[in-house]
């Protein structure tokens, strides 16, 4: 009986050694992916910093908007354009921005007084694509109905 005692222990060491080699195995995959995936996070937060330095710098406005209509981005320059408040650029809203800028495009006059003839031609197609835009929102509109 003292035998059989002795064999059992001896059997459950040896599972438990198991157990830790592999509780050890796992522990190591576990930080090696976590080193793996605190670096991809690094580089990604570099190159987002990088792309958003580069928009900024940029002497054109920059709007970039997700398919679900949230801004991803749009900088300072775009508003300087349309003569819109950082707040409503900064915002999240492009249902927000779109009404500044066409609050912004009823007031064309005097944007194309102060603009160089090439921003005029520009101010022209912005309204063109505005309205455009507007067309098609009442006509997406109308099919719901």
């Amino acid at each position: 009986m003292h035998e059989r005692n002795d064999s059992e222990i001896l059997e459950l060491r040896g599972r438990i050694s198991t157990l830790e080699q592999l509780l050890e195995v796992y522990e190591r995959s576990v930080m090696e992916q976590s080193d793996r995936l605190y670096s991809e996070q690094e580089r990604i937060r570099f190159q987002k910093t990088l792309l958003e330095s580069q928009g900024e710098a940029s002497l054109d406005g920059i709007l970039c908007v997700g398919i679900d209509g949230t801004i991803l981005f749009a900088n300072r320059r775009l508003g300087e354009m349309w003569g819109i408040a950082a707040p409503v650029v900064g915002s999240k809203s492009f249902e927000q921005l779109l009404r500044a800028m066409s609050e912004a495009a009823a007031e064309g006059a005097t944007f194309l007084e102060r603009s160089t003839a090439a921003e005029a031609s520009e101010w022209v197609a912005v309204q063109e694509a505005l309205a455009s835009i507007t067309l098609a929102r009442i006509a997406d509109s109308h099919k719901l109905s």
